[in-house]
């Protein structure tokens, strides 16, 4: 059995004992129906109150794996006004093999939370998903319909293996998804650099690439890609971190899956007029 953590430390390095148990916050997502077994903690966000937001995924031996949003007090107590007990989890997939995990969060001006990452699909393979939280915890129903958005980035094929990275907030409230995606199925085969950016409700922002998803293998002697990073300059620009395996191949004629790897920095551009906060709805990247 594992636990989501998180510690607390003083300016000199010491743990902050004024914050959880001397200085560190233990928290196990249990009941006595349903026991969990699997705890996980991926991202971390502060708000400007000072409360403590941490996403990640909660696991049990009788369900699926879900999306878990948790959020804490300054002293590191649950905040009992977020989702009634200070967590708040969701199951996006229908498959009932199914895996949810929240991989990343970013807060609104308005005070509402987007928490990002990949659920796993009925096919199978892992989309995809964004889920966007009112104040109190409660799905934001003004986002997509139902508060939940499910992506596969290579469309119209159903590969298998869309790894969300980063969730990144553009000035303009706009979203943008970072991670891998696969331009061949089962995995990890010919994966490369997967953007897509959604407008405030939800839907997919057609001034990216015309349909906003964009995909790029950015060096031709490369063949798969797996993204680790990114960040958003203050000019409006996306910068992302990857990792690129070079295309070596055996005796077979096969593609080598321990070749060796790069790392790889690719800079994606925003319309121009859109950097100084003017949207252009008909420029590409």
């Amino acid at each position: 059995m594992s636990q989501a953590s998180i510690l607390q430390s003083a300016q000199s390095g010491a743990l902050d004992l004024t914050f959880g148990t001397s200085g560190v916050v233990l928290t196990n997502l249990l009941s006595s129906i349903n026991p969990a077994t699997f705890n996980e903690a991926n991202s971390l966000l502060i708000q400007p109150n000072g409360k403590l937001v941490v996403v990640g995924q909660t696991d049990s031996e009788s369900s699926t794996a879900s999306f878990a949003v948790l959020r804490y007090n300054s002293n590191g107590s649950l905040d009992t006004t977020f989702d009634a007990d200070g967590v708040a989890t969701l199951d996006i997939s229908t498959n009932y093999t199914g895996t949810d995990v929240a991989l990343s969060v970013v807060l609104q001006t308005d005070g509402k939370l987007v928490v990002a990452g990949n659920t796993f699909v009925p096919y199978p393979a892992d989309f995809f998903a964004l889920a966007r939280y009112n104040s109190n915890g409660s799905l934001d129903h003004s986002f997509s319909g139902d508060g939940v958005v499910v992506t596969n980035t290579s469309p119209p094929s159903q590969l298998d293996g869309h790894l969300l990275d980063t969730l990144l907030l553009q000035p303009n409230g706009k979203l943008v998804a970072v991670g891998t995606t696969n331009l061949a199925d089962f995995g990890d085969m010919y994966s490369t650099i997967g953007l897509v950016r959604y407008n405030m409700d939800g839907t997919l922002d057609s001034s990216f690439s015309s349909d906003g998803i964009v995909t790029n293998d950015a060096v031709g002697n490369y063949w798969r890609y797996y993204v680790g990073g990114a960040v958003l300059q203050t000019d409006g620009k996306i910068v992302v971190g990857a990792d690129a395996q070079f295309k070596q191949y055996d005796d077979y004629g096969e593609l080598m899956h321990d070749a060796p790897s790069d790392f790889l920095v690719a800079r994606f551009d925003t319309p121009r007029r859109e950097r100084t906060g003017i949207l252009n709805s008909a420029t590409d990247l």
